[in-house]
């Protein structure tokens, strides 16, 4: 033994390399073996190899073993000892989350391979969202701590069939806020993750042969374009959209067919939501004539639909709330604007709809829209806030941080007396989180978003 080792020392080597290497070497002539030894009898065997081998998930030197395990374990009938072993490697995910997972090769062939694992990786996931109020930021770190974005940015097909596991999950729920802001940011992420522009173009749904037109409006969309140029878009969008709608309605004329054009449409705003949130932004700069499309697409994104009773005076009510801020944004501010404005606000809280809980959180997203559209919005925002009860306080909090997260707002492009403004903003909202016990949860983000505030 001494004369190997002083041989291999000769050599630049150790006996723990040329250990290491021989094991690595055995198990990938192990795992040509398993995909070439098919029949019933060997596959018992490989079923009770893949129970043994549960320990070893996480282990580098048993990647290829368990790639090809997991190829076999595929084309074998259902029983009971298979299901025990997709169980248990469901079991080691769930332990590992949320503070890591099981090496995401696996997972993509797992999930390639097993759907039932799949579903299970996106339930714990949703289960831990739901547990209490998510953050996008925290949210994100979840979905890559599962490695669902990881995966699904590389494979389309595992990409589509979460988008239709977390469509299912909404229809089911009622549309809760957390899971739609789930689902949003899952395809955001996952399509913004893409190693390269043909993988995010194959990261889409597929969509009826008639809704072609609409969907290549939100995949040429660019954010970055000027807000007079997104409105031109989101008006194509709505004429596009139009014409769709009418086609089908010559063919069948039912309302559940409308509905479900328009949950066609409503599940493209889900998945291209940076259009979304760019029509906010562009409800105080574009072209009047480009207004309602733009109000629009947001009122369809809050499943606030045409085809509902109330839609018509839905609408006025906002275009006349948009007006106004719109008068604020391009004339100096004064009392007046003030009082009036939280006369309209007060009177929009009132409005009776039937979803009314979609209709306030949109009221209150346009408005934090304006805070950071309008270079004096921070100021209305302070003496706006400090007249509003703590429910109303929170919600615009809320839509504070989750637009700088949504929208990955560049505050040092701001001037010193915006950011300035920005700032004390963040330092009032922080001390109300102090002295209103139940809002701590609301404290690390606002203190995380005040020190990316550089106002020197």
């Amino acid at each position: 033994m001494e004369d190997t080792n002083f041989i291999l020392q000769s050599l630049g080597m150790s006996h723990f390399v040329l250990q290491e290497e021989m094991i690595s070497k055995v198990l990938i002539d192990a795992a040509s073996k398993i995909l070439k030894q098919p029949g019933y009898a060997n596959d018992q065997k490989l079923i009770a190899m893949a129970a043994k081998l549960i320990p070893h998930l996480c282990e580098p030197h048993f990647s290829e073993v368990w790639l090809a395990l997991l190829q076999r374990l595929s084309n074998m009938p259902e029983n009971d000892e298979l299901n025990y072993v997709y169980d248990e490697i469901n079991k080691r995910q769930a332990e590992l989350f949320p503070e890591s997972s099981l090496p995401v090769e696996l997972l993509s062939c797992l999930w390639l391979t097993h759907l039932t694992s799949l579903e299970s990786c996106v339930l714990m996931v949703v289960r831990k969202i739901s547990e209490k109020f998510c953050f996008p930021n925290v949210m994100q770190r979840l979905l890559e701590k599962s490695c669902l974005v990881q995966v699904a940015s590389k494979e389309p097909l595992i990409y589509q069939t979460v988008f239709h596991m977390l469509h299912s999950l909404l229809i089911q729920s009622n549309y809760p806020q957390n899971l739609l802001e789930f689902m949003a940011l899952f395809c955001h992420t996952s399509r913004s993750s893409g190693n390269n522009e043909d993988t995010e173009s194959q990261l889409t749904i597929l969509r009826p042969q008639n809704f072609v037109s609409v969907k290549s409006l939100f995949t040429c969309f660019n954010k970055n374009s000027s807000p007079k140029t997104i409105g031109k878009v989101v008006a194509k969008i709505h004429e596009a959209f139009i014409l769709c709608r009418n086609e089908h309605a010559k063919s069948n004329e039912s309302l559940e067919s409308q509905n479900m054009v328009c949950e066609e449409l409503w599940s493209l705003t889900m998945e291209f939501r940076d259009c979304v949130l760019a029509a906010i932004n562009c409800l105080f700069h574009c072209d009047l004539q480009d207004l309602q499309p733009c109000l629009w697409i947001l009122l369809m994104h809050r499943r606030i639909t045409e085809t509902m009773s109330q839609y018509t005076i839905t609408e006025k009510k906002l275009t006349e709330y948009i007006h106004l801020l719109r008068t604020i944004h391009n004339a100096p501010q004064s009392l007046h604007d003030m009082k009036t404005f939280s006369r309209f606000w007060n009177n929009l809280l009132l409005f009776d709809i039937a979803e009314r809980s979609s209709f306030q959180q949109l009221i209150v997203q346009i408005l934090v829209g304006f805070f950071f559209q309008s270079s004096s919005g921070f100021r209305l925002g302070q003496e706006f806030i400090a007249q509003q009860p703590n429910a109303q306080v929170e919600c615009i909090t809320i839509q504070v941080i989750q637009y700088c997260q949504q929208t990955s707002v560049d505050v040092s492009l701001w001037s010193r007396d915006r950011k300035s403004l920005f700032k004390t903003f963040l330092m009032d909202s922080i001390s109300w989180s102090y002295t209103n016990p139940g809002y701590t949860y609301i404290q690390e983000q606002l203190v995380s978003l005040l020190s990316s505030v550089d106002t020197t």
